[in-house]
């Protein structure tokens, strides 16, 4: 566990600085989390969110720390983070898969049904493209 905090440590200096991208990101994270330190994963991801408040791709951080959260069972964590994930980017319709699994996960099953809603939604277009180049073939 040491080194892992060690190694923490350092990436969170880089976070600070500006020196560590969503890519380099995602690997420290996932290290983390072969590790056993999922825990330290999602700390980097709150340190990155908090660092990068007009980062662009920040959705894309704050669904894989709020799908991290969604799998170790911290379902109002996961919800907050996959809530902002869909607020940043509303098509972007993992995060929305997501939340709408810690709504019901939650009991809240009107929210969860309004997600699944919103991903049909944005899935149909695709769908009738992909038929129509089936077809077309």
């Amino acid at each position: 566990i040491e080194p892992c905090r060690a190694f923490l440590q350092v990436i969170q200096q880089s976070i600070e600085t500006g020196d560590v991208d969503v890519f380099g990101l995602i690997n420290a994270a996932s290290q983390f989390t072969a590790a056993g330190q999922g825990d330290l994963a999602v700390d980097l991801y709150k340190l990155w969110l908090t660092a990068n408040p007009d980062n662009p791709v920040r959705y894309a951080v704050a669904f894989n720390c709020g799908s991290h959260l969604l799998s170790n069972g911290d379902l109002e964590g996961a919800k907050e983070f996959l809530g902002s994930a869909v607020a940043a980017n509303p098509d972007f319709f993992p995060a929305r898969l997501n939340l709408a699994n810690a709504h019901e996960r939650l009991g809240a099953s009107d929210l969860a049904q309004a997600e699944w809603q919103q991903v049909i939604a944005l899935a149909e277009p695709v769908v009738v493209e992909a038929e129509k180049s089936a077809d077309a073939d």
